[in-house]
């Protein structure tokens, strides 16, 4: 009988592109379970999240079954539902090879969910990327946490492995390049011997023909990652130095929360006439706040590179010191989505102070606004960020 694995990918990008890491969680159905991580110094997440499956693949023997479950709808849709392939074709070439050798069922899985299978790859998919940046983990490589045997000894199977030690040649973790035989079996058959298509029945990985390309049995082209780049750059400017919108296509959608804050100073003569409701335009806080949802709602429309993304919430606040003619402003803004809601929240604090300074200009035209920055943000591939105390 094959033997059966539960697989857990995930991929991770700093800048996009930029230093990345992807992490695979491998259990057998008996034996320890290994943790593989690996990264690489110029890269997408997109790249990054077809290596974790494709390693995570190559590390069990051929003939097995698998599981691969994945937050990315660009992976597990690419896989069951053959999505064209327009970009890093090599990676989807050596996934479907491992993939063709194996029978394997893809399945989506929310990120960020409370999964603890896809909070582990997530876990080291972020350490492996850090690693990368910091280069505790020379581009291209990978490391195993825990040796995945194929066919080897129980106290092998187990065993950890120390910092910068091999693996165990009985065990399926390989050096990067190429997937290990199972013990005993013959070597792997070229692509063009196999069936058309070239994956069993059994296989959940649709081969398509590529326009512009070569047929779905010809060879496949030699993996080559993206340039590296001597820094990363911005993530709006293309390498032409254009400005663009990044691609957020294959990322997952996670929760994510932003909070900013700004202030309008003013005399405390006009902040009393707000606080006593004797501005003529009507009720001053009331009427910024709702400009401040607004300008969240519509953050994409002000602010060209911005995505357009759905709010679970926004909430604006306001904090007045009467003898000082001050109003602190706070924003909190809340998401399930591709990208992070940082620019909702500073819009709506910047268009509540704006607001108060129209509903009060006849009174105080000297009102100043201020001091307006993001303090916290949580989701996303960069981790959570806290500036509560940078200024």
């Amino acid at each position: 009988m094959p033997a059966t694995y539960e697989i857990y990918t995930d991929g991770s990008c700093l800048l996009n592109p930029g230093p990345g890491g992807w992490g695979a969680l491998v259990m057998p159905a008996e034996g320890a379970a290994a943790r593989i991580p690996g990264g690489e110094r110029s890269t997408t997440n997109n790249r990054m999240e077809i290596t974790a499956a494709a390693e995570a693949l190559e590390s069990i023997p051929p003939g097995s079954s698998a599981v691969v479950h994945s937050d990315s709808e660009y992976v597990v849709k690419t896989m069951t539902k053959g999505w064209k392939r327009n970009a890093n074709k090599d990676l989807w070439e050596r996934l479907e090879r491992a993939a063709a050798r194996r029978s394997v069922e893809s399945r989506w899985v929310r990120g960020h969910a409370g999964h603890e299978g896809n909070e582990t790859a997530d876990r080291l998919a972020v350490a492996a990327m850090k690693d990368v940046e910091r280069g505790a983990i020379p581009s291209g490589s990978r490391r195993a946490e825990t040796a995945l045997a194929s066919g080897a000894p129980s106290s092998v199977r187990g065993a950890p492995q120390s910092a910068g030690s091999a693996p165990p040649a009985s065990a399926s973790v390989r050096p990067p390049g190429g997937a290990p035989p199972a013990p005993g079996s013959a070597p792997p058959a070229p692509a063009s011997a196999r069936s058309p298509g070239g994956a069993p029945a059994s296989a959940s990985f649709p081969r398509r023909r590529e326009s512009g390309g070569s047929s779905a049995n010809a060879a496949p082209a030699a993996s080559a990652p993206p340039p590296e780049a001597s820094a990363p750059g911005l993530t709006h400017l293309d390498a032409q130095g254009a400005a663009r919108m990044v691609d957020v296509g294959g990322k997952p959608h996670t929760a994510r929360t932003a909070k900013a804050v700004g202030e309008i100073g003013m005399r405390p003569e006009t902040l009393a006439l707000i606080l006593d409701g004797q501005i003529p335009k009507g009720d001053v806080f009331t009427v910024a706040r709702v400009a401040g949802i607004n300008a969240a709602k519509r953050a994409w429309e002000m602010i060209p590179l911005a995505h357009q993304i759905p709010l679970s919430s926004i909430a604006v606040d306001f904090d007045a010191d009467r003898e000082a003619g001050r109003v602190a402003i706070a924003a909190e803004a809340r998401t399930t989505a591709q990208t992070g809601v940082e620019m909702e929240a500073l819009a709506a604090v910047a268009a509540a102070a704006l607001t108060i300074y129209d509903m009060c200009k006849a009174v105080d035209r000297a009102m100043a606004v201020g001091g307006i920055r993001l303090v916290r943000k949580t989701g996303g591939a960069r981790g959570d960020y806290d500036g509560e105390g940078a200024l």
